[in-house]
């Protein structure tokens, strides 16, 4: 039986980018060079001739010096020749120099599609887990009368592959005393949490984040339980003030540790409603009738 008071709902935090899970293959999308081979000299000479033939035989110039040989009855001189000669194996390298440079465009840009392809399929099959901290409370527990009760409404939402979630623990940063670090208890069966200005509410053990992450969340799923735990050697008035700092650890199905944390503020509510974390009002408690004598 733990009997809790003041519940604060705060805003939470998100977790630092750096915390979430980053699973990146950096060997995979690296393009490859190498030094110049006598191979690709025989190959960019190879381009160069074939055009050089399409540019000296099948060009609008070649066919105007025909023509013009042709009608005048005169030929090119050598000069001259030279000169077009010379522009035709310019031209033919711009051209060989131009095809391999379409083809290396092209080939970028199949490159970057399939390494686009492939981040997404693998971020398709990385979790990818976000927990937030839904409200906040703090108590007493009779069974730990030096420590302070934490009771956390804490919301897991997966936008990855499946994964279950585990190795739930929090810490309790006090300003002016230090961190307190605190484990999950996992209650087997039931407990009353007892607000101080509202009715018991009955918690089952079965609502326990621990018992719902244990089965792998869905990819674009959420689910909702609560965390409770103790921190010893300081006492809720001690802890229960704005500043005190709340970080929540858990690890997904590769065992990343991630974290997300929330700061106390000066808002105080009762306890608020939250879909997918079942209570009940708990039974008041009948006092035995002893028989008269």
């Amino acid at each position: 039986m733990s009997t809790i008071v003041v519940i604060i709902p705060l805003t939470q935090r998100k977790a630092k980018a750096q915390d979430s899970p980053q699973f990146v293959d950096t060997k995979i999308c690296v393009s490859k060079g190498g030094l110049l081979r006598m191979s690709d000299f025989w190959v960019f000479v190879k381009a160069v001739f074939a055009h050089y033939v399409i540019v000296g035989t099948g060009s609008l110039l070649s066919l105007a010096i025909w023509f013009w040989e042709h009608q005048s009855g005169r030929n090119v001189t050598g000069k001259v020749f030279i000169v077009v000669l010379g522009g035709f194996l310019i031209w033919a390298m711009f051209m060989a120099w131009r095809d391999q440079r379409v083809l290396a465009v092209t080939s970028t840009a199949s490159f970057d599609s399939k390494c686009a392809e492939l981040d997404a399929e693998r971020a398709r099959n990385t979790p990818d887990l976000h927990a937030q901290i839904d409200e906040i409370a703090m108590g007493t527990d009779p069974e730990h009368p030096n420590g302070t009760a934490v009771f956390l409404t804490v919301s897991v939402r997966n936008l990855g592959a499946p994964s279950v979630a585990e190795q739930w623990h929090f810490d309790v940063t006090i300003p002016g005393k230090g961190v307190f670090r605190g484990w999950g208890i996992h209650t087997l069966g039931s407990f009353v949490f007892q607000h101080s200005s509202g009715e018991p509410l009955l918690f089952k053990g079965s609502e326990a984040i621990q018992e719902k992450t244990a089965i792998p969340i869905p990819t674009g799923g959420m689910v909702r339980g609560f965390l409770l735990g103790i921190i010893q050697g300081v006492l809720k008035d001690q802890a229960f003030h704005e500043g005190t700092k709340i970080e929540v650890f858990y690890a997904d199905v590769k065992g990343t540790e991630l974290r997300t944390e929330r700061t106390m503020g000066p808002e105080k509510t009762g306890p608020m409603f939250y879909p997918g974390l079942k209570r009940e009002v708990a039974p008041p408690v009948v006092p035995p009738v002893r028989p008269d004598k």
